[in-house]
């Protein structure tokens, strides 16, 4: 089968536009405003008490965030570092950021994940740092965090084959400290001024989907003290999302000639920020034994100038 821009389409024969557009696999349009899903990938929902299964996407959503990548790998042909892009993109976050504690740079100790959705993302950071602020305006999703955060695991129902379906059990790993993680519904284009300022902040994809992508960005810089840490996740679907065409960065013809996202947004950032490092990486997430949904999402670090 035909693969384009180095993505298999057998992996996103089923299902794969939804996460395309939602997921980061790895909450937008519910960040922006309040309904809908993205980010993180979450979707409409109804409210529901602590522990209950969702079912359907919300669980492979949440799949994504907390299961271990050794119960996701049922085949061996999936390779297996593949099956953990949240960890890996974490992990930038914390080599970063200690980087830079190691060359002096005054910077605490505070990172936030925006477009936290269920969280999975926010307890990784809480291994490299001593306080986490989850912001989200997908209530549904916040809820399933914070449930997360008090009880430190949740059952849920990932689909077999046809009616038969599996139930499992999703965990925050012992070794984290819970507490240092706090969840908060709040607008990432215009965040709370009671947040303070953080030595890193986390962006999974989100910026696509913000109506003033440019807003956004620069908003980003009164978030983070001078050296502290930008990782961003991003799938550039401007015409998924909710900006006007003039207000894309990139992904669009100038007259005439095509102008792609990634040069334009080094461009952007390159007065408040410093490029230390970017990669293109797989996001895989499995909606049931055989169907595994496919990105290849852009990640990039950033140092506040």
């Amino acid at each position: 089968m035909t693969s384009y821009f180095g993505v298999d389409h057998r992996l996103v024969a089923a299902g794969g536009v939804a996460l395309a557009c939602g997921l980061t696999a790895i909450g937008t349009y519910k960040l922006v405003h309040g309904s809908g899903g993205h980010g993180h990938g979450h979707g409409k929902g109804h409210a529901h008490g602590p522990g209950v299964s969702f079912g359907g996407k919300k669980d492979m959503f949440f799949n994504f965030h907390y299961a271990t990548p050794e119960s996701l790998r049922v085949f061996d042909c999936i390779p297996i570092e593949d099956l953990d892009a949240p960890t890996r993109i974490v992990n930038m976050c914390i080599k970063h950021w200690s980087q830079q504690k190691q060359a002096g740079k005054d910077i605490p100790s505070r990172a936030i994940d925006v477009g936290c959705n269920v969280g999975g993302f926010s307890f990784r950071l809480a291994k490299g740092f001593n306080e986490v602020v989850g912001i989200d305006m997908n209530q549904d999703s916040l809820d399933i965090a914070q449930h997360m955060k008090e009880k430190g695991g949740r059952e849920y129902t990932i689909e077999v084959e046809g009616e038969i379906k599996k139930k499992v059990m999703g965990v925050v790993p012992k070794e984290i400290d819970r507490s240092r993680v706090t969840f908060m519904q709040a607008d990432a284009c215009n965040p709370p001024p009671n947040l303070g300022q953080f030595g890193c902040v986390l962006i999974c994809n989100v910026l696509h989907h913000v109506e003033k992508p440019r807003v956004f960005l620069h908003g980003l810089r009164d978030l983070l003290v001078p050296g502290g840490i930008f990782v961003m996740v991003e799938q550039f679907r401007w015409n998924y999302g909710d900006a006007k065409r003039e207000d894309w960065i990139g992904g669009q013809y100038i007259d005439g000639e095509p102008v792609m996202s990634w040069p334009t947004l080094q461009k952007e950032l390159s007065n408040d920020f410093e490029l230390l490092e970017h990669c293109d990486t797989n996001l895989i997430a499995p909606e049931c034994y055989r169907i595994y949904l496919h990105m290849v999402v852009k990640v990039s670090a950033w140092r506040r100038k």
